[in-house]
């Protein structure tokens, strides 16, 4: 057993190193306030800052990525957010080479940006991924060496993780290890996919899957999910329209900053392979929300009235008919006499009370049964 009097030099040289890391408040505020770092997309991420892209499998992240890497080596736009000229190292496990620069011919021809691009790097590392530290120590050694880069781009963080998704401990090793990079000065971005079931009824913190340091450690989140189009809408016959029948996917991207305040949700449709804001889809709710599932009751109750409807009318016209057969006047009394169907009478005399929407059908002045 250690001697608790003798002099332990690793935990004095820690102790040291936390009170060396003690600022006064008065000499780095009010005129003495130290300038803040880039923005590396205006009003979302600075320099040095991490990031983390959520959404479902299969919904266009990597798509997104690749779109915000063209934007950023060219000094563009990207969700209607600036974006600072930068020097981009892009590290993607998901598919193989040839068809990441394909991936990349695409969104830069749609986007416009056909001209040469000396400042986004490609590494394609399918079936080769190292470890979350290797790419660190990769990156310290760049940096280290003359050159810079400004933002590291990981698609997709899972093929990094060298642990369980659901331990805090593991998952803060990797966090430790991304942290690692953006000390270097650079910003780190990543895509992360969402837990399973529909994520609107979540908080956007707790969307993506696993540990709850994913919600909490990156300083910036950007969220995608599921809009719910409700079916026969103005928005559906739009979509429709505008987007000439292809199959496109509507989304809801929402924020989570630290360092800036919420610019506000906006709903976008992935028509691939880039992302179009689309306004016209604002009052559509997110698929698993609250106000989603109210939206499908709503819609369920209304077909349930329209079959109702339509069977009540089917009932009163063949009474109408057995009226025309028996010679007899169709009054109310005899239609409902004839009725296929059991109802009280009170009930039918409420059907077929002018006004009423539960039928096609009303007793005018005369009690006579006609068609709406």
């Amino acid at each position: 057993m250690r001697d608790p009097e003798r002099p332990n030099p690793a935990r004095e040289e820690a102790i040291a190193q936390v009170m060396s890391m003690f600022y006064n408040v008065d000499d780095y505020t009010g005129e003495n306030l130290p300038p803040l770092k880039e923005e590396v997309i205006s009003g979302v991420l600075r320099l040095g800052h991490t990031m983390q892209i959520t959404a479902k499998s299969k919904s266009g992240k990597s798509w997104m990525l690749a779109g915000l890497a063209v934007a950023l080596a060219n000094g563009g736009m990207w969700m209607g957010h600036d974006c600072r000229r930068c020097n981009v190292a892009y590290f993607d496990t998901e598919i193989d080479k040839d068809s990441l620069f394909k991936r990349f011919d695409d969104v830069k021809r749609r986007t416009g940006y056909t001209e040469r691009t000396d400042n986004l790097h490609l590494c394609p590392l399918r079936g080769k991924v190292p470890d979350i530290n290797e790419v660190a120590a990769a990156v310290e050694t760049v940096m280290g060496s003359g050159d810079a880069f400004d933002v590291v781009v990981l698609d997709s963080l899972y093929s990094f993780e060298t642990g369980d998704e659901n331990s805090v401990g593991d998952m803060r090793s990797l966090m430790s290890a991304l942290n690692r990079i953006s000390a270097c000065g650079c910003s780190v971005i990543w895509s992360h996919h969402h837990a399973k079931g529909a994520a609107g009824g979540r908080d956007v913190v707790d969307r993506g899957a696993g540990s709850g340091i994913f919600g909490r450690a990156p300083d910036a989140i950007v969220d995608l999910t599921d809009i719910a189009i409700k079916p026969d809408s103005e928005e559906e016959a739009y979509l429709a329209e505008h987007f000439e029948g292809r199959r496109v996917l509507p989304l809801r991207v929402s924020y989570v900053l630290r360092e800036f305040p919420d610019p506000g949700q906006q709903s976008v449709v992935f028509d691939w392979p880039l992302f179009v804001r689309c306004p016209m889809l604002d009052a559509c709710p997110e698929r698993g929300s609250a106000a989603a599932y109210a939206q499908a009751g709503n819609a369920a109750n209304v077909a349930r009235n329209v079959d109702r409807r339509a069977e009540r009318d089917d009932a009163i016209a063949d009474a109408l008919m057995r009226c025309a057969r028996d010679g007899v006047l169709p009054t109310r009394a005899n239609v409902y006499e004839r009725l296929p169907t059991d109802c009280s009478e009170s009930t039918f005399r409420n059907w077929t009370k002018r006004g009423d929407s539960r039928t096609s059908y009303y007793a005018d002045e005369d009690n006579m049964i006609i068609h709406e």
